[in-house]
Formats: structure tokens, sequence, C-alpha cells
């Protein structure tokens, strides 16, 4: 999970801050999926706050590597979706999950890049989304990747 603080900055403006992800992970699958938010550490293992002004998207990318590559192989671990939901988890200003609200896409190598061992997925998040306007408070990436029979792999 990854928990998002967002503040209003001189009334209209929003402050993404204190970025921090915790994933409770089967050992086996340590370092087989990372998680990084522009050009972050990985999330995954990583303490990092992150700031992101108000106006600014920002990019969730995975690297999915081992048993969870699209091609290993293992229809039984091979991610074939990712989905992002967004919790908001404001006392104040209380709003509905937003479920998928990014499902990432897989970035295929172009003809002259070399394999880097994983697969990468990208989503974008765009700073004027309905489901961010006017809000103010903490928010949690829920994260879930699925194999091609729709079970669960890596939450």
């Amino acid at each position: 999970m990854t928990q998002v603080k967002n503040m209003n900055n001189l009334g209209r403006s929003l402050l993404f801050a204190l970025i921090s992800m915790v994933f409770v992970l089967p050992m086996a699958s340590a370092g087989l999926v990372g998680v990084y938010l522009n050009d972050s550490e990985d999330l995954v293992t990583s303490e990092e706050d992150i700031t992101l002004p108000y106006g600014k998207n920002f990019i969730l990318t995975f690297h999915v590597g081992g048993p969870y590559r699209i091609e290993s192989g293992d229809d039984n671990f091979s991610a074939y979706s990712i989905n992002v939901d967004v919790h908001f988890l404001s006392d104040v200003d209380r709003r509905d999950t937003c479920t998928m609200c990014a499902i990432p896409n897989l970035k295929p190598l172009g003809d002259t890049d070399k394999d880097p061992g994983y697969d990468t997925y990208q989503a974008t998040f765009f700073s004027d989304m309905v489901a961010f306007e006017g809000y103010s408070g903490n928010i949690q990436f829920s994260i879930i990747i699925k194999n091609r029979t729709s079970g669960i792999v890596w939450d």
C-alpha cells in the first residue's frame, strides 16, 4: 500500500506528500516486483517521502520480473493485469474509493532495447483527475497483479 498526503496550497493548489510504500509480501516475491513514482527509489522497499506539487502529473512504474513476467511460461504467476485503486482516507472529506483508478500498460521493448530482465508497466495519474479535485488528505494506493485467470499473484 502507498500513502500519499495532499494538502491545499494557497487555496486551490494541492500538494501530494508523504508517500510511503508498505507491502506485506511473501519472501519469494521480494525483489521480483518494483514500484516507482516518477524517478523515485523502489517504493516497495523504500521509506522515502516524495512531494509532488498540484498541477504535475505523476507516473507509477512497475518492474515485474521472474515468474511474474508476462512471457515467463508460468500461467499461474505471469502478470496479465495490474490494477491500481485509490482509497481516500480523510475523515473530513469522505470519498468513495476510485476503483481501477489506473490500469498500467505494458511498455514493449524497442527493436534495439536490451532486455533488462523485467517487464515494465506504467500508469499515469493526471493532476486534474476528477477523483482528486479539491481533495485534501491522505490517499492510499492498492496495487493488485493478476494472472490470465484473474487469480491474484501479488498485492
